[in-house]
């Protein structure tokens, strides 16, 4: 069955108003958000927010910035070991980055070693021997420990469930899995922690693969020490509403496994295809703040977005939404960026609960309070209203797949356009889909707005308003920032041009003749500093190969200076910060409630100080 044809982009008309105007008599409207101060509070987990992935290609003065910004203690790095790639090298030197970050570092293992060099299709073709493959892995692992990584998680493949990934089904899967992480528990610390194995969902048949890996882990007498599953495009608050993290751990106690981990061990707003515009701009940051902020309410442990730094292998420009790390080719700062940061402004900080009231789910709010300091960060974050109904429609217990053939009056009903009268299904089933419409046009009347007031009410007064920081639609997006993208164009996109004027100059001074310095600087004249090194290469000039050598060896020396300062540079312009902004545009307060505007895709954090006598 195909679930996009299943369950189409449809959405009805928009609804009514949603605002906080009322007549005069009426009971007061719900407030959107009811705030208890005064309630229990509980620490954010520290793996939430300051998980990262690698793919051992983001630069080193990357990881510094990143590191400073997220202060990653706690948060889990996701290194990636693919055997058809190559064996275990680069790994290494990204997994320590992590550790000089403060961070811990789960190896996520795909791949038959005795495929490596072979086509990347055959990823999904299964290792023959489960346990002589554990023991490379095992091997693997042991030798990162003794390069001074700190290894404490080992996930076992990555999104099996996805066509492709593993090819011979999910009690297959299972008995891999199993027999795999037994061989490794026997023989590794009990510091390390197995599991995953990264599924690609955690709904509908994402969970019987789930329950394949449980029941045969059960049997054999191996208790995996985590689960993992990945997120994207839907709506942020799906992981809390749609109960993923319970949904996997009530399988799992089935079979006799408790108290597992939960890990979200991938996951953005998107992946390119072939670009996705909104992982380099405001977009991306409100989802990261909304994902991160739900997760809250949880239970998981661990999030790691996908990835730090944009990918050489796919992108080709730097802010064309051509790969999702958070920094671009060149170390430019993308938004999302500022959505890390923004975040970092809460999670030190005890939660207090927050009760959902009259709010939409695109809406997140979370609450912590710190001696005299409130906060009060609010999200505005989407995702494609198809799949959002899909997670909602599947966590209330009903079976897409009983609908085949189904689809044109599940399209029309969806779109407002019929009815269920002809429906073939469970009747139980038939209020799930009314509320899947309504959801529809939720949706569609959401993002619709240009001006979103969300109400908070309070069991005390906050305080008074100290701070408002926003991220949103040209507020805290540097490439929506004119300076910034200046700057960015003279020490980014400019660089090999300033650094070949810093070699022909050195060349000049020793002496070099003229017509020599006029032949390099031909050579020099190129867009990228690959072409001008491959330009230096070409054996068809008249140089000795001593001094090409020289020639090379002085542009990659100042190459590589320039690169390790510029993200650090371009980090530090004033168009790449987190903007506060003025208050009463955002905020407008009464003794008993607040008005925030939040419209679609911005992020509001308020800053309180309870010490303060109104």
């Amino acid at each position: 069955m195909n679930p996009a044809a299943l369950l189409p982009a449809l959405l009805v008309s928009a609804l009514g108003g949603l605002g906080l105007a009322q007549e005069a008599g009426q009971d007061p409207a719900p407030v959107d958000f009811q705030i208890r101060f005064r309630g229990p509070t509980k620490p954010i987990p520290p793996g939430i927010g300051t998980g990262i992935n690698d793919l051992s290609n983001a630069q080193p003065p990357v990881w510094r910035v990143w590191a400073e910004a997220a202060q990653p203690q706690g948060g889990l790095a996701r290194i990636w070991l693919d055997y058809l790639k190559g064996p275990l090298g680069p790994q290494v030197q990204a997994a320590r980055r992590a550790g000089r970050a403060g961070m811990d570092v789960l190896l996520v293992v795909v791949g038959d070693p005795a495929l490596r060099g072979e086509d990347h299709e055959k990823i999904g073709e299964a290792p023959q021997d489960p346990e002589a493959w554990a023991d490379q892995v095992v091997a693997d692992a042991q030798r990162l420990l003794r390069e001074g990584v700190p290894l404490t998680h080992i996930e076992l493949w990555n999104e099996p469930n996805l066509e492709g990934q593993w090819l011979q089904g999910p009690k297959a899967f299972g008995r891999f899995f199993a027999k795999a992480g037994k061989r490794m528990r026997e023989q590794l610390p009990p510091t390390i922690r197995i599991g995953g194995p990264g599924m690609a969902s955690a709904m509908g048949t994402a969970l019987d693969w789930f329950e394949a890996c449980f029941e045969s882990s059960a049997a054999i007498g191996f208790a995996p020490d985590f689960a993992s599953w990945h997120f994207y495009s839907s709506y942020p608050s799906d992981n809390e509403r749609c109960r993923f993290g319970e949904r996997i751990q009530e399988r799992a106690r089935r079979h006799g496994l408790n108290n597992l981990e939960l890990v979200l061990s991938e996951w953005n707003i998107e992946l390119p295809h072939p670009t996705a515009p909104e992982c380099d701009d405001h977009r991306a940051a409100a989802f990261f703040v909304a994902m991160n902020a739900s997760l809250v309410a949880t239970g998981t442990h661990h999030s790691q977005f996908f990835f730090l730094q944009d990918g050489y292998w796919e992108a080709r420009q730097d802010y064309q939404g051509q790969s999702v790390g958070m920094f671009t080719l060149r170390g430019g700062v993308k938004a999302v960026f500022n959505g890390l940061r923004l975040f970092q402004k809460v999670s030190p900080h005890p939660v207090v609960p927050v009760e959902r009231e009259a709010a939409p789910w695109n809406l997140v709010c979370l609450a912590t309070k710190q001696d005299g300091l409130r906060q009060v960060l609010l999200a505005n974050a989407f995702g494609n209203p198809e799949k959002r109904v899909r997670h909602f429609v599947d966590s209330q217990g009903v079976k897409l797949g009983s609908y085949q053939g189904q689809e044109n009056i599940l399209q029309g009903y969806l779109s407002g356009k019929g009815t269920l009268d002809r429906l073939r299904g469970p009747a139980k089933d038939r209020p799930i889909w009314k509320e899947a419409r309504s959801l529809l046009a939720e949706s569609k009347h959401e993002m619709g707005l240009t001006q979103r007031p969300v109400s908070l009410g309070f069991d005390e007064h906050p305080g008074v308003l100290a701070a408002v920081w926003v991220i949103g639609p040209g507020l805290s997006d540097p490439w929506a920032d004119a300076s910034y993208r200046e700057f960015f164009q003279t020490q980014a996109v400019e660089a090999p041009a300033r650094v070949a004027e810093i070699v022909l100059e050195e060349m000049a001074a020793k002496g070099i003749p003229e017509e020599t310095i006029a032949e390099v600087k031909a050579a020099l004249n190129q867009p990228s500093p690959a072409e001008i090194l491959a330009a230096i290469r070409d054996p068809s000039s008249s140089w000795t190969a001593s001094f090409r050598a020289d020639l090379e060896a002085r542009m990659r020396h100042h190459l590589e200076q320039h690169q390790a300062s510029l993200p650090i540079l371009l980090n530090s312009h004033p168009g790449a910060a987190l903007q506060k902004v003025d208050q009463k545009d955002w905020v407008q307060t009464t003794k008993e409630h607040w008005s925030v505007n939040v419209p679609p895709w911005t992020v509001v954090l308020l800053e309180m100080n309870a010490d303060v006598e109104n």
